[in-house]
């Protein structure tokens, strides 16, 4: 079920082709904060999938949030998120706003995506930064015992009990490329 916010004004559009359609680049909400999330889902959870799009993301990162926070000024916050939900790799671009609709954001989200692949999406030598920074990441160690055990909770709450999974990200963002 979804509600539709009380005082929301659309551009509704009737034709034989599209008998309801909203207009997202109207913008009339009378709501000052609302939010766009964005979801797309990639599939089942398996560490080489999981790499890619952790790369993909952090890719996408500068850009949603150069164009979206900084240019544009659509939200106080911009997001965006790889993650797992019940063995299935998921990510997220978030944008959280007080003046625009969920719907316009949406559109805009849409159109840097679809910049970023017009543009020829990113460079060989891009792709190798973010993979080398993420692996750095990986093959920090824990500071702390607290730090290990929710590691490995986490691992036993997400049903994996991949205890091993910062050596297996490691091996697998090894294996991405353009």
């Amino acid at each position: 079920m979804v509600k539709i916010p009380d005082n929301t004004i659309y551009d509704l559009e009737m034709s034989a082709q599209a008998p309801l359609s909203i207009d997202p680049t109207a913008n009339k909400v009378i709501n000052p904060n609302s939010g766009c999330r964005a979801f797309y889902q990639f599939g089942e959870f398996s560490f080489e999938l999981y790499a890619v799009v952790r790369v993909i993301f952090d890719l996408i990162k500068e850009p949603c949030f150069s164009t979206l926070r900084t240019k544009e000024q659509l939200g106080y916050i911009v997001q965006t998120v790889p993650n797992k939900m019940s063995r299935v790799i998921v990510g997220f671009i978030q944008v959280q706003s007080s003046k625009y609709s969920p719907d316009y954001l949406e559109w805009r989200i849409n159109n840097v995506l679809q910049t970023i692949k017009a543009e020829g999406g990113f460079s060989n030598e891009r792709v190798e930064n973010v993979k080398a920074a993420l692996i750095k990441g990986y093959e920090q160690v824990h500071l702390s015992i607290h730090a290990e055990t929710a590691d490995f909770w986490s691992s036993m709450a997400e049903d994996n009990f991949a205890f091993d999974r910062n050596k297996r990200m490691i091996e697998a963002l090894d294996k991405v490329t353009t």
